[in-house]
């Protein structure tokens, strides 16, 4: 028998055992550089989504604006309302069939108006609200404000409804 017994080689060992190290030391820093990676893409990601709700978000303001405006410069309706707003809101009142339910009309003092009134209309059906509605909002320089609608607490089915008008030149 023949047993050859090979020298041990610390060089060899300590050589390898240096690679292992290095090989770690590359494999944890290749995860960190990965970890960092990641966590930088996720933040990009965000802020592209929130730059593009931004732009989104502006572009909504900037149509919002543009009706706005047309909205002023059209005035709401074509026609022109001439008399009083006082007997106009009575008379409104009355040939929409509401001048029993009218809880009141008073005039107020707005700066830049030629005349503005509060109106407080009790114990409406929607259709007659709408109707109401529509016959202050036909005329251009009248414009609504302030309006308030509720439920009646004695009958669900029934609003009240209190608003300003202004009129204007």
């Amino acid at each position: 028998m023949n047993f050859q017994f090979k020298q041990f080689d610390l060089q060899n060992i300590n050589i390898q055992f240096n690679r292992q190290k290095v090989m770690t030391y590359a494999a944890i820093a290749g995860g960190i550089l990965l970890l960092f990676y990641w966590t930088h893409l996720g933040f990009n990601s965000a802020i592209s989504n929130t730059e593009s709700n931004i732009r989104a978000t502006e572009q909504k303001i900037e149509k919002a604006i543009i009706l706005s405006t047309h909205a002023r410069k059209s005035g709401g309706g074509s026609a022109v309302m001439n008399t009083g707003l006082l007997s106009f809101l009575q008379t409104s009142a009355d040939k929409a069939g509401l001048a029993d339910r009218v809880g009141g009309i008073r005039p107020k003092t707005v700066p830049g108006a030629v005349e503005a009134a509060s109106i407080r209309l009790e114990s409406l059906k929607y259709n007659e609200l709408i109707s109401f509605l529509r016959s202050v909002e036909r005329y251009g320089n009248l414009t609504s404000s302030n309006i308030k609608i509720s439920k009646r607490y004695d009958n669900n089915r029934l609003l009240n409804l209190m608003m300003d008008i202004v009129k204007t030149n």
